[in-house]
């Protein structure tokens, strides 16, 4: 175990039962019921505000959208009982360090100050406890043999970006041949919203130009196969793909470059 030296002032999220500093911390990074935000100036607890997890109840995704929803908090330090990987990899992107701790938050908080926590990356493996609708209906879709296909599209063409495309284009192949097909518009861009999105109305492959790395993080959370580098019309890429033709390039965008086009692009 080392020892580490803390600084005086320093925001700590923990995942916690109860609202209290006398709850317990929540083995559960991605489930738990609250994050307690504390703030420590001069290794005294300043403040401490009590914050709802908005993805307790969430099934794929949650540790992905607990990382969003506490680094938008700033933290210096998470403490928590359990963290899968993909949450912890979204941390450290983030340059957030995660420490893996039990008992009382209040105690918890001191082993800190005294430097008695150890920093983990991950405790549980990836999906843990998840169980979901939208589970269930991509490995139904997988089962009949149902590939249900979402391509990032700009009017007729394949986008360059994920996340800024103007439409998705739904298709659904059955044996080989478009048993249903229909484009609808991309509902927003910010961090894991398109992944959940797609994922809860069964898609289960995307194309699209590139993708930037957390956002492709997310795709593997919800078990989206993505094939990317992908360019040219629409129908001519179905086709493609349905023969099994497709053919790819690099990532065509580099990150930043989606700015301002797509949904951001102006009128």
């Amino acid at each position: 175990m080392i020892k580490r030296q803390r600084r005086n002032s320093m925001r700590v999220i923990i995942s916690a039962s109860g609202k209290e500093l006398d709850s317990e911390v929540d083995g559960r990074f991605g489930r738990c019921p609250y994050y307690l935000v504390v703030d420590i100036d001069a290794k005294q607890i300043k403040k401490v505000e009590v914050v709802k997890n908005k993805g307790e109840a969430q099934g794929h995704g949650a540790g992905f959208a607990a990382a969003q929803q506490v680094g938008d908090m700033k933290p210096d330090y998470i403490i928590t009982g359990n963290i899968g990987p993909n949450a912890s990899n979204a941390l450290q992107q983030l340059g957030i360090t995660v420490y893996s701790a039990s008992g009382k938050i209040r105690d918890v908080i001191q082993q800190l100050l005294d430097g008695k926590l150890v920093r983990t990356d991950h405790t549980v493996p990836g999906h843990s406890g998840a169980n979901t609708s939208a589970d269930d209906k991509q490995k139904s879709n997988e089962a009949k043999g149902l590939k249900k296909l979402a391509i990032s599209t700009d009017d007729e063409e394949v986008a360059v970006h994920f996340g800024r495309c103007k439409q998705f284009t739904i298709v659904e192949i059955h044996d080989g041949k478009v048993a249903k097909k229909e484009v609808i518009d991309n509902p927003g861009h910010t961090p894991g919203q398109l992944p959940k999105f797609l994922s809860d109305i069964g898609v289960n492959y995307l194309i699209a130009g590139s993708a930037g790395p957390l956002a492709q993080d997310y795709l593997k959370e919800y078990d989206i196969k993505m094939i990317l580098g992908v360019e040219g019309k629409v129908d001519k890429v179905i086709k493609e793909f349905i023969e099994d033709s497709l053919e790819l390039g690099d990532s065509i965008a580099k990150p930043g470059e989606g700015k301002g086009s797509g949904i951001d692009r102006e009128e």
